[in-house]
């Protein structure tokens, strides 16, 4: 008795301890997001002895802190930015902004941007933490695979005399900015004035630059430095338009576009030349009006790229741009539009298009050894793709004819394709596969086109060489797509690991698992993970390199494992040669997640992270043998009213069983009745254990904020019947919440809902079904299908139709097959049995739910004499992104739910509206006279 007792006694006093510090904490306010941290980059150096990480709040200065991993020591830069390490780990580089106090102050003034304060240059040595900075400067680069200099641009206009005039004149931007080179072991500097553009080679032997020239005997042209020496010796020299500078990975070669003609036109008529060290100056290799060039084509001003053996260089051409009649004013030109029905795409995604089309390259190549170029792409096959090395004798092309197009706008992507094997040294285009609803690619080596057909949910290898076509998964034993499908559309595959070397085999992804696969030989494939379906453990590669285009054979790998029952998440170790299954390295009850891997070192960055745990930098290695946090960007966390986070459990109305997210106060009592908020989209179970950062969000509750000021929190998961939308969110996310209040702690009265677009629209039907919740708010919604259906989706143009038919609106066919689906989920036909106040946000330059959806539910709403207020920011998209925006709507809704939720006094907004001739001078988010 005597031994329980102290137990009790303990357990009291540990009570007592844990509610006097939760006492001295407070609830988050505004202010206090607003200076909320986050980790913005972070990298190791080459030799794994030094981490850099940025961080700072959503809209702020930032600090970049330089730390040294032996001696814990840390550097810091303020308002560092764009930090590099050298390759040779000896310097980082990295801009420093200016304050951003200050370019406002200087706004405010009305000054120009010349006027501006301008970034600075910092040099940090990390032998010594010596910092050099150099004002004024707009940019730098670093060879991506050399230490030994650097290259970087003053911001300051140089001066240049016109000849037409007396005095020196600042110049545009047009015509360049001088560029200077450094030498970082002995600080030889040289500079070149009027410098528009300019590229190291990978290797950093040599760095290519390009100059509008001066008035003292300059000549405009192209230029390349030594490294050795930092010589510079023309390559070309003349006036004209250059384009596409790129040097080989070894500095060896040298290619560009160059038109001569100086005179202002609509296009330009490029030549492609090349240099390489001895020439004494570039040479055309296909010339403006070369025989190579299809009828009425011309170069393309794309970038360039050489092949990783130097035996290639990749380019584009494209047919020559139609110029109207350029005697006719403006004012004398007809604006139309002409939409036909034979059109492949309606004229809004024609319209997106157009600015992608002019500029688009279709692909050719220049072979060094033969000095012959060949046209690989064309009109039809538009996306040709080669391996990342440029290597292998093939090519994957795609052909999407008009028919294919006209149907996606129904069925949605990927669209319909006949795939070509084109020969790369010949250009000749082999079809291998018609009409394939596929996203293929290429393999490392060039030897195998691989895809997914949505078809018949299958993975195919194509053997380029002879053409033959291999079905690699036939779902007979596991499923390698989508096995929780609830759309009524193909179910997507869960992807590929990667290839080993030499194309040998295919490591494909089922929901838990990784199989090897031969791609000539698909009836051997092996199961190499062996344990991921029975443990419930879905195992995922980590690409620790990012250069990496294979994987080694016998390598041993490091996979991401996520426990899908218990949320867990770890890394494993598997060996590729063996039996055994994959080795558990660590396995938490929080969010891991891969960062970087030091270049030559085994050192690691990961993070680390619950609801209540930042994800903080961790340094560790492949093993996981330590593990030390290295970064604390938010230590004000501990003073604040945070929450708690568990899973909760319930039955659909379907009888399916559901899992959800659910935040509770900090100080929670099961005594006490809270205002429970619910959120919901889809399904966000998996996501427990992220962190949630205080913030202000594009579009939802943010979950912190609102358990710190004493609100419970609910995120149900909900799964579909086709057809059915709206009654599938009733009948899973009803029970939950009734399941909730039979808890005892949840207040009846007092129980909000908001959700965004697909959650807006679940929203906007709920409240015709449902007097439950005491306020909604729904964002972007669709309350008439039926408009809607036939609607665009502006940011890309496309017509929704393959929305409702085949994706997340759910329907499963057409208006004219469901008309009474269209109709049955439609909210605007039973808005007369809305009793809930409605919050809608909608903005004006919504691209994927158009304005006049949000329009036609406020207007029916206030027809109604229903509660409803309409948010809309201008000229913003589906979320406002602006920053004064976003913080505006965070405090809106709070406002709005604290009203009906809390017995908070109301705003202005809410009580009077803010009329048209106060914009932008009354926001109406005071309290109102009658409730302050």
């Amino acid at each position: 008795m005597m031994y329980r007792s102290f137990k009790i006694c303990l357990c009291l006093a540990v009570a007592f301890v844990t509610s006097d510090l939760l006492a001295q904490k407070r609830a988050l306010t505004h202010d206090d997001v607003a200076g909320w941290n986050k980790i913005k980059t972070e990298d190791l150096s080459s030799d794994g002895k030094w981490a850099e990480y940025i961080f700072g709040p959503d809209e702020g200065d930032n600090t970049l802190v330089i730390k040294n991993l032996s001696t814990k020591t840390d550097f810091i830069i303020p308002r560092g930015s764009k930090p590099k390490f050298t390759f040779d780990a000896k310097h980082l580089i990295a801009l420093v902004e200016p304050q951003l106090d200050s370019v406002r102050a200087m706004k405010r003034l009305k000054k120009k941007n010349d006027e501006l304060p301008k970034d600075s240059l910092a040099i940090f040595k990390l032998a010594d933490g010596s910092l050099e900075k150099i004002a004024e400067v707009k940019s730098f680069k670093l060879p991506e695979k050399n230490g030994e200099w650097l290259a970087y641009l003053s911001a300051a206009k140089p001066e240049k005399k016109d000849s037409t005039a007396k005095k020196a004149k600042k110049i545009s931007d047009d015509n360049g900015y001088t560029l200077h080179v450094l030498r970082l072991a002995d600080g030889s500097h040289q500079s070149y004035p009027f410098v528009t553009s300019y590229e190291f080679s990978e290797n950093g032997s040599r760095l290519a630059f390009q100059s509008t020239g001066d008035d003292k005997g300059f000549s405009p042209g192209i230029y390349s430095v030594s490294k050795n020496d930092l010589a510079m010796k023309p390559v070309f020299r003349s006036k004209g338009k250059f384009d596409g500078l790129r040097l080989a990975n070894d500095g060896s070669r040298l290619a560009f576009l160059f038109d001569s003609d100086t005179l202002k036109k609509p296009f330009q008529t490029y030549g492609l030349f090349q240099w390489t060290p001895g020439q004494d100056s570039g040479r055309v290799i296909v010339k403006a009006d070369d025989a190579f060039l299809m009828k009425d084509w011309q170069m393309a001003p794309q970038d360039l790229k050489f092949s990783d053996d130097n035996k290639r260089l990749f380019f584009g051409t494209q047919p020559k741009p139609l110029v109207g009649d350029t005697t006719l004013l403006d004012e004398e030109k007809a604006k139309v539009d002409v939409w036909h029905y034979k059109d492949d795409y309606l004229q809004p995604r024609q319209k997106v298009l157009s600015d992608e089309q002019l500029k688009r390259g279709y692909l050719a190549v220049y072979h060094f050894d033969s000095n012959k170029p060949v046209q690989l792409g064309n009109l039809q096959l538009q996306e040709v793709k080669i391996t990342k090395e440029g290597v292998g004798n093939f090519a994957l092309g795609g052909y999407e004819s008009a028919e294919y197009r006209v149907v996606s706008q129904w069925e949605g992507s990927p669209i319909n394709q006949d795939i070509y094997i084109i020969n790369i040294n010949t250009g000749a285009a082999k079809l291998a596969k018609r009409k394939a609803r596929v996203m293929e690619n290429i393999s490392p080596a060039g030897k195998f086109g691989y895809w997914y057909d949505v078809a018949d949910s299958a993975w195919y290898s194509l053997e380029m060489a002879s053409g033959t076509i291999r079905k690699l998964t036939d779902n007979s034993k596991v499923l390698f797509s989508d096995d929780e499908n609830d759309s009524p559309n193909f179910p997507y595959p869960y992807g590929v690991a990667g290839w080993l070397e030499n194309d040998s085999h295919i490591l494909i992804y089922d929901r838990y698992d990784i199989w090897k696969i031969d791609p000539l030989n698909p009836a051997t494939k092996e199961r190499i993970t062996r344990n991921g379906r029975e443990t419930s453990i879905t195992y995922r590669y980590v690409k620790t390199d990012p250069e990496e285009t294979s994987i080694k054979a016998n390598a041993e790998i490091v996979l991401k494992g996520f426990q899908n029952e218990k949320k867990q998440h770890g890394f494993f170790a598997l060996k590729l040669k063996g039996s055994a299954p994959p080795s558990q390295l660590v396995m938490e009850d929080a969010q891991l997640q891969f960062e970087k891997k030091a270049l030559n070192a085994d050192t690691w960055l990961v993070t680390r992270e619950t609801y209540r745990e930042f994800p903080n930098l961790q340094l560790t290695n492949s093993k996981f043998s330590n593990v030390e946090q290295i970064s604390d960007v938010n230590p004000q966390q501990q003073n604040f009213l945070w929450g708690t986070e568990e899973l909760f459990n319930w039955v659909s109305l379907d009888g399916i069983p559901l899992e959800g997210m659910l935040f509770k106060p900090d100080n929670f009592d099961p005594k006490k009745k809270y205002p429970m908020m619910v959120y919901f989209y889809e399904q966000n179970a998996d996501n427990f254990h992220n962190h949630i950062t205080p913030e202000f969000g594009r579009s939802i509750i943010n979950f912190t904020f609102y358990t710190s000021r004493g609100y419970v929190v609910f995120v149900p998961d909900i799964v579909y019947k086709i057809g059915y939308p709206g009654e599938s969110a009733i009948n899973c996310v009803m029970p939950g919440v009734t399941s909730l209040i039979s808890q005892g702690f949840i207040d009846k009265d007092r129980i909000g809902v908001q959700g965004h677009s697909w959650g807006g629209y679940q929203i906007a039907y709920m409240v015709t079904k449902t007097q439950l919740f005491k306020a909604a708010e729904a964002g972007a919604p669709v309350p008439n299908m039926t408009s809607a259906y036939g609607g665009i989706r502006w940011q890309t143009g496309l017509s929704r139709m393959f929305q409702y038919e085949h994706t997340q609106s759910r329907i499963g066919g057409s208006l004219w097959e469901y008309p009474l689906r269209f109709l049955e989920n439609s909210p605007l036909f039973w808005l007369d049995k809305v009793n809930t106040p409605l919050l809608i946000m909608h903005n004006d330059a919504d691209g994927h739910v158009p304005w006049y959806q949000g329009i036609e539910l406020f207007s029916a709403l206030k027809r109604l004499g229903k509660p409803t207020w309409m948010i809309s920011y201008n000229d913003q998209p589906h979320w406002p992104l602006r920053y004064p925006n976003r913080k505006d709507w965070t405090i809106r809704m709070q406002q709005y739910f604290d009203y009906y939720l809390m017995d908070a006094p109301a705003p202005l907004w809410m009580t009077e509206g803010v009329p048209a001739v106060e914009k932008g001078i009354n926001y109406g988010l005071e309290l109102s006279e009658d409730n302050k």
